[in-house]
């Protein structure tokens, strides 16, 4: 990912999210809230566990999954935990 990119998607998280809950919040899209999470991976930050959590909830409760491709995307998020 780009800097520029990685930049604007914080900034557009950053706006949308007053409380500090931006991957919750239903103004942040889905996709701007995943990159978010792929930062906080990036960075090693302790915030990523739970953000993809938080992520995952929405994921479920936003999109039209099938328990195949939520297991996909989980594994492939815990993975990054390595």
């Amino acid at each position: 990912m780009h800097e520029g990119t990685r930049i604007d998607i914080v900034a557009r998280v950053a706006a949308r999210c007053q409380s500090g809950r931006a991957l919750t919040a239903s103004t942040t899209p889905l996709e701007d809230a995943l990159q978010l999470v792929h930062l906080y991976a990036e960075r090693g930050s302790p915030k990523y566990e739970r953000a993809a959590l938080r992520w995952l909830e929405r994921y479920l409760d936003e999109g039209e999954a099938s328990l195949v491709q939520f297991a996909r995307v989980a594994g492939a998020l815990a993975k990054r935990m390595d």
